[in-house]
């Protein structure tokens, strides 16, 4: 497997509808989505968008087939057409951007390209839905679609009208690519003859006629249509806006479901007080969880589960799969790093805390105090024994067993399905091969192995920001200086029982880091901590806060936890107001 493999390969775009079907696993956020209501539905990479969006559309409910999917398309009071969006879909639109174009007529050629798409997943969705009618009612179901359309069919079958939108879909490049030869005025004389008016169909009015007729037509089935539109980022801001501004109202029968990324600048989905308003108007569903929950560990062994049957192996008990590491109890690893750590013991006699009778700390006292530095003290202590006696960053190539076993491990993937996929198939792999429990270091192996895909990944995301010291500079580059100043923290000379280990992007922060910080949002390598309690559609990262994805944690020597959070300007120009330790960040023109 090549460096991104680990997150391209296990991708639901990929997959036709029967396949998602066949090993779809549900979640809460399924359950949110499924709902007949507007959703915008945020997620970094992997975090499985697409996948539930596929699992919406008639084809994938149609052949879903488990205990579970009786109850579920029971309760959906709607047909689903999947509208995926892509690069190559992206590229094509950009294309046609010529620079004696006005933005009016750019926009009209992104938006009527991107409305043909929608009408060609419609269109397929109709045909799926209807093949057990008869063919007189197709027919006129289809000429009067084809006139909603402007499109002239010979003849009016589902067959004749996906080839006239193949055409038209080759047509409007073809038509942009002569208009850039002439002058504007020009250009405005031949937009707007009759046999371009097709042009100018507006795509949600276009849709909701389409819907109309086919309750008209086919008033005993469900009428309801969600237009489930994947990968927004990567299409026509000036569409994207469009279908934001269409979650305040549009017909009853349609409902939209909106993929985006997180981070997204160009789109805002509030504009004014006439704006959609999120709860009213739509139900946001955010793909991650700032902290560990159990709900991630459910859906990973759900998912696990589920590889597991693939491969005809039927357990209960996931921990028949994982060898747990043998770590030393809490007063053992309390009393060694007294003794290694002088300022260790000097936090132990400020606490007023007995090394040698922990046990007398009862209730909210042990929580708080000890509860809450045992990560700390365990891979502090593995520093100073990796070292001999320092509290120096262990190498990579030796991963502490604290991140290992199968609670570890669930808690580092953090709830994506395609990072479970790619990190768990080649233990699962072997456990069947062997029947054998998978030993902790071939799992620590295993993290290794994506930890260093990842990052490769990351390093594949060039940010180019003209006159800066960041063109060309990967994501990786920014993840390994922030990880770099949080492994400070906990291992610093000193015992810090709340060493920094979020940041806070501030005002003092430029746009070009921003576009790093953005694109390692939107790939899972940072993580927002806002969670499910803000608006996390962010067209700006000042004022929120983000933490390492847990993935990454481990190459860092970090806590598998949330930790106490710093302004980023703070860890970049050297005060993290904690104590003002001094940091050598390499962007000293930040």
């Amino acid at each position: 497997m090549n460096s991104s493999a680990i997150f391209e390969s296990f991708n639901a775009k990929n997959l036709r509808p029967e396949q998602v079907a066949k090993t779809f696993i549900t979640s809460i956020n399924f359950k949110k989505i499924a709902k007949r209501r507007h959703s915008v539905i945020i997620g970094p990479r992997g975090s499985g968008k697409t996948s539930m969006l596929k699992m919406l559309q008639v084809e994938a409910l149609d052949s879903w087939n488990n205990e579970e999917s009786h109850e579920y398309k029971r309760d959906i009071d709607f047909h689903g057409a999947f509208i995926a969006t892509d690069r190559v879909f992206k590229e094509q639109v950009e294309s046609l951007q010529f620079d004696n174009f006005s933005d009016d007529v750019k926009e009209l050629f992104a938006i009527s390209i991107f409305t043909t798409h929608v009408f060609k997943s419609l269109a397929q969705a109709f045909q799926f839905t209807t093949k057990n009618n008869t063919e007189n009612d197709t027919y006129d179901f289809i000429e009067a679609i084809s006139l909603i359309w402007s499109l002239n069919l010979k003849s009016y079958s589902f067959s004749s009208l996906m080839t006239a939108l193949h055409v038209r879909k080759s047509l409007i490049p073809a038509l942009a690519n002569k208009l850039r030869f002439f002058d504007s005025a020009d250009i405005s004389k031949i937009i707007i003859k009759d046999e371009n008016s097709f042009l100018h169909l507006d795509m949600i009015q276009a849709v909701s006629a389409a819907v109309d007729l086919y309750e008209q037509f086919f008033p005993n089935g469900l009428t309801n249509w969600a237009l489930l539109f994947d990968e927004l980022e990567l299409a026509p801001k000036c569409v994207v806006q469009r279908l934001i501004d269409a979650l305040r109202g549009t017909n009853d029968k349609i409902i939209l479901k909106l993929s985006v990324a997180p981070y997204s600048p160009e789109i805002s989905i509030v504009k004014d007080i006439f704006s959609a308003a999120v709860g009213q108007d739509y139900d946001q569903v955010v793909l991650w969880n700032s902290k560990k929950l159990e709900s991630n560990r459910q859906f990973t062994i759900d998912l696990v589960k589920s590889m597991l049957a693939e491969r005809g192996i039927a357990l209960e008990e996931l921990d028949f799969i994982f060898k747990n590491p043998v770590l030393k109890l809490r007063n053992a690893l309390f009393s060694e790093l007294f003794r290694q750590d002088p300022s260790f013991r000097v936090y132990i006699r400020q606490k007023n805390i007995d090394i040698d009778n922990l046990e007398s700390i009862t209730g909210n006292d042990r929580r708080e105090l000890l509860g809450k530095i045992a990560h700390i003290v365990r891979i502090r202590l593995a520093a100073m024994n990796f070292n001999g006696g320092s509290t120096s960053k262990i190498s990579l190539r030796k991963l502490h067993d604290y991140y290992a076993g199968k609670d570890m491990l669930f808690d580092l993937l953090e709830g994506n399905p395609r990072l479970i996929i790619g990190v768990l198939s080649p233990l699962l792999d072997e456990y069947q091969s062997t029947g054998k429990r998978v030993s902790v270091q071939r799992q620590l192996d295993e993290v290794n192995v994506a930890i260093n895909k990842f990052m490769l990944f990351l390093k594949s995301i060039p940010i180019y920001q003209e006159g800066t010291k960041f063109r060309g500079i990967g994501v990786n580059t920014i993840i390994n200086e922030i990880g770099d100043k949080f492994a400070t923290e906990v291992l610093s000379t000193e015992f810090n029982e709340n060493p920094v280990g979020s940041f806070t992007v501030d005002k003092n922060i430029p746009p070009a880091l921003k576009s790093i910080l953005g694109a390692a949002l939107n790939s899972g390598a940072l993580v927002h901590l806002h969670g499910l309690d803000s608006d996390v559609f962010l067209g700006d990262l000042e004022g929120h806060k983000f933490r390492l994805s847990f993935l990454l944690v481990p190459k860092f020597n970090l806590p598998v936890n949330v930790m106490a959070s710093s302004n980023l300007s703070s860890l970049i120009k050297g005060n993290d107001n904690k104590g003002g330790k001094n940091f050598e960040f390499k962007f000293s023109d930040v």
